[in-house]
């Protein structure tokens, strides 16, 4: 119909102009969202009526000559009280001042000489200059270095700062003797390193917006001494890693760590760090999520009080292959996060008792300890999150409990060269997921059941020469393997995240597949931690699964992504199109609207349900059909989600939306829903404000759970075939924008909608709406825009029409209304008014007469 306003095209940015606030909407929809502030001028001044932006402005045109001219008066004045001060007002040099005396020639320059790069340096020098005085100093040749940058002196000092701690590191560290390096040879790459005058362009160093967010040198030959300098930059690096390297730190010489206090990932192993026992200085860096200081020099206490109690946030951490001598600390085992823990020959002394207190463990090895001593507490079947565990080589006695049993989560156990006794429990032979077992050089006996024969068993180590019977062990002497590889193992971590557990990798060119291979080739999982290969592996196959992949919806040739910037690259996914991340990396944003997405959205989506706030795939040709849809029940952290446009097909509403109670924004429309709507799937949607539903074919009456959303303010559900009546308005309690023009809604439009005092925006055309146009409407003072064209409402308009101030569009025609237009409606401010003038109703300043 001509009549139909253009507002309500699909794109929701351009929902009724009128009424919808631009700016509330903005703050509730996303940081990634901008609006302009829009303003209409007044009939007098814009006769056309058209719509201007003004940014954030407030004024009019009309009254700008007059503003101009006032504004000149008060400059002229104002420049006139000022010369007439300099003239009169200044002390001259001698006179007294409030019995102050002016000196003279006592004025301030207004531009002080600039500081001196040396200035500059030694105020940040932790010596004070002192470090200078031996020209051979590292610090005497990273001053010098500085001295030959190019425009070294229009450095911020953080600018300066940052390039000073990094040609200190490099002096300090590149072919420098220690007492555990006599003979070094020099780094072996140093790629740009005093070279480019952009560090962040040097080898192994990472930035993010001109910042050094990582230095990743490991084993890289650096030898000599870690300088002090590094702590400089201890507000902004969040990943270190000089693993296998010479250098050497010496007691107090590793106080530097204390300053790195934004440290997420720090990694040491195989540095040559002599500690009495671990720094305590470790416990200064809260935000640590990965430590590894295996195979320092590190020898004596844990010191667990002083350390751990602070490390909330740690997944990962690594100790092995030092001296500690004492049992694994309490402060270790509680920690809340912890889900990887190394401490193998590590002389570590006492028994298993600290297991049960491990409540987010995946991989615990302690094996080769021969101290370690006690039985495998029966509590074990608690820690449900085990998957990989190793106490191999130590002196463990008694029996292997059965609760084992209950560890269905287990992927790898080693309990070889212990002292086991007893039959091996049957539980352990049914766990579903078990790919490696090794058992051998105990004094176990009886019979391995041969339930765990499967296809899923890789290596199965027992004494089966003579004490066990074992139908399938792949090993029957001890030792037959040492533990490995570890679950921090890309794909060890990838396989036991599987979600159709492992059988997506079976076809070389699955879209999982290809996603493996890719996070394989470019990830390094002792740098970037569990969390990050997950969730790399989840859009990757998003890319395999909708790059160019056809489905029954895509025409020929298939769509390839419009923008693919950064995707499947070696930049941080954060940096993607798209992609959007919190401060600590985990993606909680996807938003990839109208970007040629095809073939289908996979489930590894889910594996972001923790973090993943705001999705947004629509208007891609992408088909998911019934349980394809499983994914979005997983997602229950959502806020907004926006599919429209999406072939996504279902017989009425996905009951998986149910679980996702946390939404603020739903987009659902011209999917392929179809069928009868169920009410029961909106009732905890407490949250929920906007809603569009519309283009799909329910053919089922409004379900009363949505008119009775506490918070819903927006509602679009035109174009889906709705039946029955419009009882359900009277429920509604802060609605502000409702269409649901285009369906089959009959009966007439009830007195009680006149109660709704929050409606701004009203569509019911194209129905089979009758009877009277109640009064009520008339209570409806921000009404600002209705259309109820095209259904079958009889008798008069309303007086109380009158009191609609705020109208701007009112469409009334394709009816059977009859009589005379108030008067009082003829105000400037309604722009457009369509009755049917022609013929039935008498109108003066109807725009349009249908």
């Amino acid at each position: 119909h001509d009549a139909e306003p253009q507002a309500m095209s699909r794109t929701s940015s351009n929902r009724s102009t009128g009424s919808f606030d631009l700016r509330a909407w903005a703050a509730k929809l996303s940081p990634f969202e901008s609006f302009e502030e829009y303003e209409y001028y007044d009939e007098e001044e814009e006769p056309d009526g058209k719509r201007q932006i003004r940014g954030n402005s407030t004024r009019k045109v009309k009254g700008k000559r007059k503003a101009f001219l006032w504004c000149s008066i008060v400059t002229l004045i104002a420049v006139g009280i000022i010369l007439a001060i300099s003239l009169t007002g200044k002390p001259k040099e001698g006179d007294k001042t409030d019995g102050i005396e002016t000196p003279p020639n006592s004025e301030k320059p207004s531009n002080p000489p600039q500081k001196s790069l040396e200035e500059r340096i030694t105020e940040i020098s932790l010596e004070g200059g002192n470090e200078f005085d031996d020209p051979n100093s590292y610090q005497s040749k990273a001053l010098k270095y500085l001295t030959d940058v190019p425009d070294i002196d229009s450095r911020t000092d953080s600018q300066l700062i940052q390039k000073y701690s990094m040609a200190c590191f490099f002096y300090a560290t590149n072919g420098v003797e220690n007492p555990y390096n006599e003979n070094p040879t020099g780094w072996k790459r140093k790629t740009n390193w005093l070279r480019d005058p952009d560090e962040c362009t040097w080898y192994g160093i990472e930035c993010v917006g001109g910042e050094i967010f990582s230095i990743l040198l490991e084993n890289n030959n650096i030898s000599g001494t870690v300088p002090r300098e590094l702590g400089l930059l201890g507000s902004s690096i969040k990943k270190l890693n000089l693993s296998d390297n010479g250098v050497s730190n010496i007691g107090d010489e590793m106080e530097w760590l204390a300053e790195m206090k934004s440290l997420r990932q720090l990694q040491l192993h195989k540095c040559n760090f002599d500690s009495d026992g671990l720094p305590t200085y470790l416990g200064q860096l809260a935000k640590l999520e990965y430590l590894d200081v295996s195979y320092t020099l590190m020898f004596g206490s844990f010191n667990g009080e002083d350390i751990f109690p602070s490390l909330t946030n740690l997944r990962t951490l690594d100790l092995s292959g030092n001296m500690y001598e004492e049992p694994v600390p309490m402060e270790i085992a509680n920690l809340p996060l912890l889900q990887n823990l190394y401490i193998e020959n590590a002389h570590v002394v006492g028994d298993l008792s600290f297991i049960p207190s491990m409540t987010a463990i995946s991989e615990l090895w302690v094996d080769d300890n021969e101290n370690i001593r006690g039985e495998i507490p029966e509590e074990i079947g608690s820690v449900t999150t085990l998957q990989s565990f190793s106490v191999g080589d130590c002196n463990v006695e008694g029996t292997i409990p059965s609760t084992v049993g209950q560890l269905t989560g287990m992927v790898q156990m080693w309990l070889y060269e212990n002292n086991l006794s007893g039959e091996i429990p049957a539980e352990i032979a049914a766990l579903p997921n078990l790919k490696i077992l090794h058992l051998e050089g105990n004094l176990l006996e009886g019979v391995l059941s041969s339930d765990i024969c499967t296809d899923t068993i890789e290596s199965l180590g027992s004494d089966c020469q003579d004490k066990v019977i074992c139908s399938c062990c792949t090993c029957c002497e001890s030792p037959c393997t040492e533990p490995g590889p570890k679950m921090t193992n890309v794909e060890s971590i990838i396989h036991s995240i599987a979600i159709n557990g492992g059988d997506e990798f079976k076809e070389d060119h699955s879209p999982q597949s290809k996603a493996l291979k890719w996070v394989n080739l470019v990830h390094n999982p002792e740098r970037d931690g569990l969390d990050r290969i997950i969730q790399r592996y989840v859009l990757a196959t998003i890319w395999y699964e909708t790059y160019a992949v056809e489905n029954v919806y895509t025409d020929l040739p298939t769509p390839t992504w419009t923008v693919t910037e950064g995707w499947l690259s070696t930049y941080d996914e954060c940096e993607w199109y798209g992609i959007y991340c919190t401060d600590d990396g985990k993606v909680d944003r996807i938003s990839l609207p109208y970007n040629g997405l095809s073939g289908r959205i996979p489930q590894e989506i889910r594996l972001l349900s923790e973090t993943l706030i705001h999705l947004d795939f629509s208007g891609n040709p992408v088909h998911n059909y019934d349980e394809e849809l499983e994914w979005l029940g997983h997602l229950t952290q959502l806020t907004q989600l926006d599919v429209h446009f999406c072939n996504f097909e279902w017989t009425g509403i996905p009951p998986y939306l149910e679980a996702l109670t946390n939404l603020e924004w739903l987009d659902i429309s011209y999917t392929l829903f179809h069928g009868p709507l169920d009410g029961s799937i909106f009732k905890n949607f407490d949250k929920l404000w906007l809603l569009e539903m519309g283009g799909n074919l329910y053919d089922s009456p409004m379900p009363t759970e949505i008119a009775s959303l506490p918070d819903l303010e927006y509602l679009y559900v035109e174009f889906t075939h709705l039946t029955g009546d419009l009882s359900f308005i009277s429920s509604f309690n802060g609605i502000v924008e409702l269409w649901l023009d285009n369906n089959k809604l009959i009966g007439s439009i009830p007195e009680s909608i006149g109660d709704i005092v929050t409606l701004e925006s009203l569509s019911l055309s194209q129905n089979q709406l009758e009877g009277a146009l109640p009064a009520s409407i008339g209570n409806l003072s921000d009404l600002k825009q209705m259309w109820l064209f095209a259904n079958q409402l009889t008798g008069t308009v309303p007086d109380d029409f009158k009191k609609l101030r705020n109208l701007r569009s009112l469409h009334i025609e394709d009816n059977e209304l009859e009589g005379s237009i108030p008067q009082e409606m003829c105000m400037p401010f309604l722009t457009t008014f369509v009755a049917d003038c022609i013929s039935e109703i008498t109108c003066s300043c109807c725009t349009n007469c249908s």
